[in-house]
């Protein structure tokens, strides 16, 4: 299974540690917003969107990508999202956004982030391990059911 993953990871990089966990032994390429821009995602079984959580939203760069893009476009896609705390699906917006583009959803993962944003700042921050070696294992896991899906 040939994998795209387009990526927004910032302060921490706790998203890009997860999904380099996940492409980790697995044919799959990263690429930025930036470098998704001239990238030629034809040949991919399936691409996965990450982001960190920005004021409850996936990073603006990723999000604009995806919704201008034509490549999205009756693919296949999951979404890959860390948090400092979780309370809702953040990755729900995205997903209904990329219904108008006929995408199959094939699932969302999301662990929790170290997260110094505003006042956590001086707090020291929260999720202060994470992701921590079994969230990186749960996400090799999720990839691995990824595989699973596009082989059916």
């Amino acid at each position: 299974m040939k994998t795209a993953i387009i990526y927004a990871s910032g302060h921490h990089h706790n998203t890009e540690k997860v999904v380099r966990a996940m492409a980790d032994g697995r044919d799959v390429d990263l690429f930025t917003p930036a470098e998704a821009k001239d990238a030629d995602l034809s040949a991919y079984d399936c691409v996965g969107l990450a982001s960190g959580i920005y004021f409850c939203r996936f990073r603006k760069d990723l999000v604009a990508w995806a919704c201008e893009t034509d490549a999205l476009c009756g693919k296949a896609v999951f979404f890959v999202y860390t948090c400092g705390f979780r309370y809702k699906d953040f990755s729900k917006r995205l997903r209904k956004a990329l219904c108008k583009k006929d995408c199959r959803n094939l699932g969302v993962f999301w662990c929790r982030g170290y997260d110094t944003f505003g006042i956590l700042k001086a707090m020291g921050g929260i999720a202060k391990r994470h992701p921590d070696a079994r969230d990186l294992k749960r996400a090799q896991d999720f990839m691995d059911g990824i595989a699973e899906q596009i082989k059916q």
